[in-house]
């Protein structure tokens, strides 16, 4: 996995460590964040480590769109890759 993935992974499972719900939002930062970052919770979505809102779509190019926060939670599989492979 690349640190994009890793990351958004790492936000939902401390959230599920401090709040006992594993899931986050992800805010877009600028274009290039967007980028990076859309195309990371697709990859994660596509391989069942999260379940992303219905609205998300990655190929998205509208900027008030894609300003709006994502929120996503993180599955079994994703609970387990973490805890797995990145010893949290």
């Amino acid at each position: 996995m690349n640190k994009f993935e890793i990351e958004l992974l790492k936000n939902a499972f401390h959230n599920l460590q401090n709040n006992g719900v594993a899931e986050a939002i992800f805010q877009m930062k600028n274009g290039d964040d967007w980028l990076y970052n859309s195309e990371a919770l697709k990859y994660l979505a596509e391989e069942g480590y999260i379940s992303v809102s219905e609205d998300f779509d990655p190929d998205e190019s509208n900027v008030f769109v894609i300003t709006q926060p994502v929120k996503y939670s993180l599955t079994d599989k994703g609970v387990e890759y973490i805890k797995q492979y990145l010893k949290m």
